[in-house]
């Protein structure tokens, strides 16, 4: 029994070890070997509605996915400018969900697709007040370690 068990943790350890390596060097490969003229994907969920899960997922799937584009500061000739100058596939998180955005993408890319996610109400609150709380400590403590 003992050695049973001591065989079924070492195949679940080889196995989470060639997965972690298998999805890193898939992501490299992604911007090698994906064609161009492929239709862009634009996940405009608000945020935490499972777009990181979301971006993760396609890039899995082979697209060359970005999330959080330039730290999210606003360019100078507009998000649809900025985007056509991307060399990503699929974009998640802001500023996708910019009120009317998806409009504005859906003319320059008349072939793209568009996912919504959504989340219900008390959910997405405690989870937004949770990060948030959780990220304002982080940063306090920080502060307090370097003053």
């Amino acid at each position: 029994m003992y050695e049973m068990r001591k065989i079924l943790l070492k195949i679940k350890f080889f196995l989470a070890r060639f997965l972690r390596y298998y999805q890193f060097f898939h992501q490299l490969l992604i911007p090698i070997f994906k064609q161009e003229n492929n239709p862009k994907v634009f996940c405009i969920g608000y945020v935490k509605t499972g777009l990181t899960s979301m971006n993760k997922a396609l890039n899995i799937l082979g697209y060359r996915s970005v999330q959080l584009l330039n730290g999210c500061i606003h360019p100078k000739e507009g998000w649809i400018e900025y985007i056509k100058k991307c060399n990503y596939d699929a974009f998640t998180d802001y500023p996708m969900f910019e009120e009317n955005l998806y409009k504005k993408i859906d003319e320059a890319y008349p072939n793209s697709k568009f996912i919504l996610t959504d989340r219900d109400q008390k959910s997405w609150q405690e989870s937004f007040s949770h990060f948030y709380t959780t990220s304002t400590k982080t940063l306090q403590t920080e502060i307090q370690i370097f003053q």
